[in-house]
């Protein structure tokens, strides 16, 4: 059985039906619900979603909850492990590909942080893919599959769950 680490992308997608990837989100999960995947996400999931309703709904659906590091703060959510070196070191070469130019300070620093835990948490699970509609994680992918990330979108997964391929 294949098993997928969902994005926070993925579950905005499916609990919004104005997304684009609404109804591919939906058969991903109508599959999970089936048995034919397994999709997990990662602790640091609850600095995506902060808010109410959608963290009530996230922490309700039929997903592991997958440990990542505890680096900058824990989110309460599944569990954090305290970092090895080379996931620290995996931690910082993603930290260089995705974001080359973001300072370590800023606004945008915290989502910076979420979003490689989330990678991180992937690797460390030894999961197949790592599912999200994020174009910049798409534009990377070739880089990511270097470091053992192999990204898909939505559509991609429900494609190959379903035996059609990617």
């Amino acid at each position: 059985m294949l098993r997928l680490t969902l994005d926070a992308n993925v579950l905005h997608a499916l609990l919004d039906p104005r997304r684009e990837f609404h109804a591919a989100a939906v058969r991903l999960f109508e599959l999970a619900e089936r048995s034919r995947v397994q999709l997990a996400v990662t602790s640091r999931i609850r600095s995506d979603i902060p808010r109410e309703p959608l963290r009530s709904r996230v922490a309700a659906l039929p997903v592991l909850p997958l440990p990542t590091l505890v680096r900058h703060g824990g989110s309460g959510y599944g569990g954090e492990i305290a970092p090895a070196p080379a996931e620290l070191a995996l931690h910082d070469r993603l930290m260089a590909l995705l974001f080359p130019l973001a300072t370590r300070a800023g606004a945008r620093q915290a989502g910076r942080l979420a979003d490689v835990a989330h990678l991180v948490g992937h690797v460390r699970s030894g999961h197949d893919f790592f599912v999200s509609d994020d174009k910049a994680l798409h534009g990377r992918a070739r880089q990511l599959a270097e470091e053992g990330i192999r990204v898909i979108g939505v559509a991609q997964a429900v494609r190959l769950v379903e035996g059609d391929g990617l």
